[in-house]
């Protein structure tokens, strides 16, 4: 078994690609207590390249830089847990990184914020993760204000995406919470505060299964053109696939408004991938 890595000092990188705490070791714990901080392009907080690895931050991560996440796994059954802060303001990289806050590559993911996360640059998500049957869960406060990006999102069948926490949306072109693949759940026990235009507060799109989006808590749109709850089965609007259970109300009624387009940018590029909010994915 691999001996844990345990952080209490404050680091500072400036170079590119140069994260300030890191792992390749499958099986292996990192635990941080200190402050991490990166200008560097694709310079991350914390990374791991490694299946199995467990990560609990408890100090503040601060990353400037192009394409450089907070938090960024890659391998199969990544464990995140944030009870600190998380914050980037970088843009992205090439059209191919982006400075996400936290970002689990891999399937079987499970991503838990009970701190803060905010994320600032061009289509950067706070939670992210991408792969079969993961889960990422808010229990916190995720702040974006970048365009075209999503505040929590899990992308791959039989993956979850869940908000108990507090969900701030103030980019354009963005959702609160986001789900893509076949058995796919979305779910808001939570608070979701969407300030953004042309905004949702969940949306959910189903391509050859069945998404599900359930809202049991509170979505608050404050801008027009934007959308509670958004679904897209096929290509095409589809009511009938989410379920609103929100004993409350939507602040304002600009949520049966379908003026514009959904929060994220669909197309077909020559090699038939699809594109969703400038990312490509198979």
């Amino acid at each position: 078994m691999a001996k844990p890595k345990i952080n209490f000092s404050d680091i500072h990188t400036t170079g590119e690609d140069e994260d300030a705490l890191f792992t390749f070791t499958t099986g292996q714990t990192i635990i941080n207590f200190g402050d991490l901080t990166t200008t560097g392009d694709l310079a991350n907080g914390i990374f791991a390249g490694a299946n199995d690895v467990s990560i609990r931050h408890f100090g503040t991560i601060e990353t400037s830089g192009l394409g450089a996440a907070g938090i960024f796994m890659q391998g199969d059954n990544a464990r995140i847990e944030n009870f600190g802060s998380v914050h980037t303001t970088g843009d992205d990289f090439n059209s191919q990184f982006f400075s996400e806050g936290i970002f689990a590559e891999g399937d079987g993911f499970y991503i838990a914020n009970h701190g803060s996360v905010h994320v600032e640059g061009a289509s950067s998500s706070g939670l992210v993760g991408v792969g079969a049957n993961g889960i990422v869960i808010n229990q916190g406060n995720v702040d974006s204000a970048a365009i075209g990006s999503t505040a929590i999102s899990a992308f791959g069948d039989g993956s979850q995406a869940v908000n108990a926490g507090l969900v701030t949306v103030r980019g354009d072109d963005s959702a609160g919470l986001f789900v893509l693949g076949e058995d796919a759940a979305a779910l808001n026990l939570g608070r979701i505060l969407v300030t953004g235009p042309s905004g949702a507060g969940m949306t959910g799109i189903s391509v050859f299964g069945s998404t599900h989006l359930t809202n049991n808590g509170v979505i608050e749109i404050a801008t027009d053109d934007s959308q509670g709850i958004f679904y897209v089965r096929s290509g095409q609007p589809d009511r009938k696939f989410w379920r609103n259970q929100n004993r409350r109300r939507w602040r304002r009624g600009h949520h049966h408004a379908r003026r514009r387009p959904p929060p994220y940018q669909q197309r077909e590029d020559h090699d038939g991938w699809r594109c969703l909010l400038g990312r490509r994915l198979p």
